[in-house]
């Protein structure tokens, strides 16, 4: 699955892949999910204090999750 079909996909069940709130959060921010405008990873580690690299890899584990819920 590309990238972006699972960015689409994570916008649908992100209320279900199991992340804390923050990282839902962060997840949130990083796809423009609220506002329509997605934020490059140094700009969500600069409004959350976290690195974009941090940011990077919450956005694995959720990219992650969404394989694991959508193989079913």
């Amino acid at each position: 699955m590309k990238k972006i079909e699972k960015i689409i996909k994570l916008k649908k069940y992100l209320s279900e892949i199991p992340l804390t709130e923050r990282e839902k959060s962060i997840v949130a921010y990083r796809i423009g999910y609220n506002s329509g405008i997605p934020y490059t990873l140094r700009a969500t580690g600069k409004a959350f204090n976290i690195s974009h690299e941090r940011v990077r890899q919450i956005e694995q584990k959720a990219l992650d999750s969404i394989d694991i819920l959508t193989s079913t």
